[in-house]
């Protein structure tokens, strides 16, 4: 209906005495309250499908643009084709009384001066017809990195229509829109409004100033009013005050080593070591995680774990960090795995970890801390014999059957034995050819594989572990590194084949380490002595160096 109105106001520009057709222009409407969006359309017609640009700095003075829309649209008649070139733009004045559309130039054409007239609203309509826009912050001052609520609310006690609802956008600050709107009634003044609200969690970067520009609403009220009679609809413009925030340094007396605002920050740990003890060469994975209400998880510090020793060594995971809201506060999640390998006989010893951070709500410092752990190792052998970690864990291959236990030295002395003896009997030479030679096969390949690692030799130990996992698994495809990780049913190995994996196509060249991938695969023989696992989920890959 609206649309055929405007139709037949354009027509009535055509008809009236004067006006061309070549060169058409007319408000709509041609009176408005002030606070109401005016249309301003333009049209010209032309045999050259061309569209000229409009200069529309004559406007600036007395209205504010607020779109702009230009079209082509092509027209037949009996003298031949035409092209109607078109200008839409929606206008609202800066003032109020009767204002002169001034004259807008396009190419060597021109529209004509139109008047508009802008009337205060009648405190009738004004009372009938209320809508509110408004905006807030809590806390009004807050430090720099604080959570800040910015609350944006649209009021009206009217039936309207929202063509926009702009969310202030500032730099310098960090934020977070993931709540949802919430719409109830309240009264104000004895009139009952309906409120849709808005909720934006900022984090100042920077201290000093920080002003919030207006929220705007666009939109049509969809009743009628006295001024324009039955005709539907009022476009309206409203915008909120501008909301300016007095953002603080961190206080000076504080003297934690990062700053960190929150309402609550809390500190744990996981440690999942091997269940019969430690030895040199076995890992363990330490988790350690932060969790802060009123922080985002990008504000918190990673890699507090920072050791020396000669008797372990110390490879951070990347971090993994989210977000998320509990209530009124956003709350961010650090967590990030260690894995601590055993190099020497000595104890692992992790320290005590402190965290100093800033308590919001009492305005005073805090201390979160975790307790250290010491964690023995499990001596030598009786006679001695010390191998290195990755020696004894090989041994352990070579020496152990993945389905059962069998002494295979005792075995192998016994074959030997009756090898030396029956020599000559081709049938038995055979026989031991089909039953050793796989075995020892597989032993060259872990025997070259080790190397490869410690050599830190990315490509080669890629190459063997393909062999390896063909070997161990015979009669199944394998023709990659992520086939071999979902069959060993260990989320460590898993992720060090992806770290491998990722290492070869990295763009940028590689410090691939290749220890601990070589006690992670020696290790496996010892967990594989039964059945085997079902693939689980990997847990992120561990990056060593």
């Amino acid at each position: 209906m609206q649309a055929i109105r405007r139709f037949a106001c354009a027509l009535l520009a055509l008809c009236l005495p004067g006006a061309s057709f070549a060169n058409t222009a007319y408000l709509y409407p041609q009176a408005i309250f002030e606070g109401d969006i005016v249309e301003l359309v333009i049209e010209y017609d032309s045999k050259i499908p061309s569209l000229y640009a409009l200069d529309t700095a004559p406007l600036e003075a007395n209205f504010e643009i607020l779109d702009n829309k230009s079209r082509v649209m092509r027209l037949d008649s009996s003298s031949g084709d035409r092209h109607r070139m078109q200008w839409r733009l929606q206008l609202l004045p800066r003032s109020s009384g009767k204002l002169t559309v001034p004259a807008l130039a396009f190419g060597d054409q021109s529209s004509p001066p139109l008047q508009l007239e802008v009337r205060p609203v009648p405190e009738s309509v004004r009372a009938s017809q209320q809508v509110i826009v408004e905006l807030e912050a809590d806390p009004p001052a807050p430090y720099v990195g604080q959570q800040t609520r910015v609350t944006q609310r649209l009021l009206h006690n009217t039936p309207i229509r929202i063509d926009g609802l702009a969310e202030p956008g500032v730099a310098d600050l960090s934020s977070f829109s993931d709540r949802e709107e919430r719409v109830y009634f309240i009264e104000r003044d004895g009139v009952e409004f309906r409120v849709l609200e808005r909720q934006l969690d900022i984090f100042p970067r920077t201290a000093g100033p920080l002003q919030l520009p207006p929220v705007v609403f666009r939109g049509e009220l969809r009743e009628a009013t006295a001024l324009q009679g039955d005709l539907p609809g009022r476009k309206i413009s409203r915008s909120s005050e501008p909301l300016s925030l007095r953002v603080r340094e961190p206080p000076a007396d504080y003297a934690g080593r990062y700053w960190l605002p929150a309402r609550s920050l809390e500190i744990s740990q996981r440690l999942e070591p091997h269940a019969a003890g430690l030895a040199i060469g076995d890992s363990i994975d330490w988790v350690l995680t932060l969790v802060a209400r009123g922080l985002n998880a990008e504000s918190l510090p990673e890699n507090l774990l920072r050791i020396e020793s000669e008797n372990y060594t110390v490879y951070a995971d990347q971090a993994s960090r989210r977000n998320q809201f509990d209530g009124p506060d956003l709350v961010g999640r650090l967590e990030q795995r260690f894995a601590v390998i055993v190099t020497g006989d000595g104890p692992v010893v992790l320290p005590d970890i402190t965290l100093d951070w800033w308590d919001v709500t009492a305005d005073s410092p805090r201390q979160a801390r975790l307790e250290g752990r010491r964690i023995g190792i499990a001596q030598a052998a009786a006679n001695g014999a010390r191998n290195t970690g990755e020696d004894r864990l090989a041994d352990e291959m070579f020496l152990s059957s993945p389905s059962g236990g069998i002494d295979w030295i005792r075995l192998g002395l016994l074959v030997a034995i009756l090898g030396l003896v029956l020599w000559s009997a081709r049938p038995l030479r055979r026989v031991l050819d089909r039953h050793l030679g796989p075995r020892l096969q597989r032993w060259r390949i872990r025997a070259l594989l080790k190397q490869a690692c410690l050599d830190n030799h990315a490509a080669r130990a890629r190459e063997l572990i393909v062999e390896w996992g063909r070997a161990r698994w015979p009669g199944e495809r394998i023709n990659g590194l992520f086939e071999i990780g979902d069959r060993v049913g260990h989320n460590d190995l898993s992720g060090e084949l992806a770290r491998l994996d990722a290492a070869l196509f990295a763009s940028r060249g590689s410090n691939w380490q290749g220890r601990r991938l070589w006690v992670l695969i020696a290790a496996e023989s010892r967990r594989r002595r039964g059945p085997r696992k079902p693939v689980g989920n990997g847990l992120p890959g561990l990056y060593p160096g």
